[in-house]
């Protein structure tokens, strides 16, 4: 009976380190989503620019 508690308690603890990991790893991959929009954004903006240089140029 001991042995059955403890299993279900240490698998209830890898359970929550397993949740606490993908939590983790969630926040992180969207923190590189949200470098990667604000580069292509940074890109876009540059390129708006650079057209908008040569229009300029007689």
């Amino acid at each position: 009976m001991h042995k059955t508690i403890d299993s279900v308690l240490a698998r209830e603890e890898r359970q929550d380190s397993l949740v606490e990991k993908s939590s983790d790893l969630s926040a992180a991959s969207q923190g590189v989503l949200n470098l990667k929009m604000m580069d292509s954004v940074g890109a876009l903006e540059s390129f708006q620019v650079l057209v908008l240089r040569r229009r300029s140029v007689p």
